[in-house]
């Protein structure tokens, strides 16, 4: 790859992450907020760091793959622990395999139509911009949060609630392969794991049985042309996650050779993986009691109570330095003075900490408040009411 290759595509990857911020930067804020409490008393431990060494471990993602490899993982799944990315649990369940862990970190996905006629799964694995109604889904004791890309948590941990040492990946099936490194298993088999699109009839991007309810709002569009990347068993595939793909591809070729096992039919091709097909896989039958390792695990790592308090007492004088400010913010937006409605906003966003707080909003908001400043005044109608939004959320966390 040459160094104009590299240039774009780092260029594209800070494109996209910046349209993302301002299509989602207020949920995964308010979500993040709502979320603090879990995320400071439940977080991943340290201790898990190589307890389940001496088992395989079997990553599910929710490619269409799945449908076909998922009865080949049920006659193993008892050697080792199954980390399912959420959307991939009803095609386990409908070959009989529950998951020992099951992975979300997507702000968009609820519980509901991941968790609908499944069995429970054994823990839950965590963002701070999951759904709150996670927390709600799952016994509080199964609920282990992982640290992610996210201002408010570098303030956090500034303050005493440390960064896990497993963080938030490009997608769940990502995470999952990070969580099963850090519990020492080897090997971790992938499964449904395609990165690509199933190029046989319309663009298909996971199995059969996944609900659709879960990617409504995704934007796929299956009439646009995707890139192409090498394949598992054809020269070249259609994806239509390249960014996911670029990263997961760069992490694994560091990785100790022969770690990392691919079980498809189809699929990208990821650097320094063993693939093999779903009837050609195998694994020897000896290892340690895959159930007595994982009773062993240890509970979530919960910060001091003091450090919380002091959090949420940030949050409440976050929440009335807002009040303070709107007022005037919207006599000027009344009178369509965009440049003074941009000024008396600024400070809380360069000054104390609410614009770490305000996290992912503050990148959000931050590139109208300097010139060229946003002329349209439904923009920044919109902008005021997330931010009020957030005042109430921040006030009702800082109780």
């Amino acid at each position: 790859m040459g160094v104009i290759d590299v240039v774009y595509q780092n260029l594209e990857m800070q494109q996209r992450t910046r349209m993302t911020r301002q299509k989602d930067g207020f949920v995964w804020q308010s979500q993040l907020l709502k979320n603090t409490s879990a995320y400071a008393l439940r977080r991943l431990p340290p201790e898990w760091a190589g307890a389940l060494a001496g088992l395989p471990a079997f990553v599910c993602g929710a490619g269409p793959s799945l449908g076909v490899s998922a009865p080949y993982l049920a006659k193993v799944a008892a050697q080792g622990p199954v980390l399912a990315a959420d959307s991939s649990l009803k095609a386990l369940a409908k070959v009989g395999v529950g998951a020992d862990f099951v992975v979300s970190v997507d702000a968009a996905k609820e519980p509901a139509p991941c968790l609908n006629g499944v069995p429970p799964p054994g823990r839950a694995v965590l963002a701070a911009i999951s759904p709150p109604a996670w927390s709600s889904a799952i016994a509080p004791a199964q609920q282990f949060f992982v640290s992610g890309n996210q201002l408010t948590l570098d303030w956090m941990a500034s303050v005493g609630i440390a960064r896990t040492s497993v963080a938030v990946c490009e997608n769940c099936g990502a995470t999952a392969i990070e969580v099963a490194r850090f519990l020492g298993c080897a090997p971790i088999c992938l499964f449904g794991m395609d990165l690509a699109l199933n190029a046989s009839g319309p663009p298909t991007r996971h199995h059969a049985d996944v609900d659709k309810a879960v990617y409504v709002n995704s934007g796929f569009d299956e009439t646009q042309q995707f890139p192409k990347v090498p394949g598992n068993f054809s020269p070249e595939v259609p994806t239509h996650v390249l960014g996911d793909w670029r990263q997961l591809d760069g992490r694994l070729a560091k990785w100790p050779a022969g770690l990392v096992w691919v079980v498809t039919d189809r699929g990208a091709r990821l650097a320094n993986t063993t693939v093999m097909r779903p009837e050609d896989f195998a694994l020897p039958s000896t290892g340690p009691e895959k159930s007595a390792l994982l009773a062993r695990l240890p509970g979530a790592t919960a910060a001091p109570p003091e450090i919380l308090m002091a959090v949420r007492g940030e949050y409440a004088q976050c929440s009335r330095l807002i009040r303070k400010c709107l007022p005037g913010v919207r006599a000027s937006l009344s009178r369509g003075d965009i440049p003074t409605t941009a000024k008396q906003l600024l400070p809380l966003f360069t000054e104390g900490h609410t614009g770490m707080i305000l996290g992912a909003f503050s990148l959000k908001l931050m590139p109208h408040l300097v010139p060229p400043l946003e002329e349209e005044r439904k923009v920044w109608d919109a902008l005021v009411a997330e931010l009020d939004g957030l005042s109430e959320i921040l006030a009702a966390c800082g109780t």
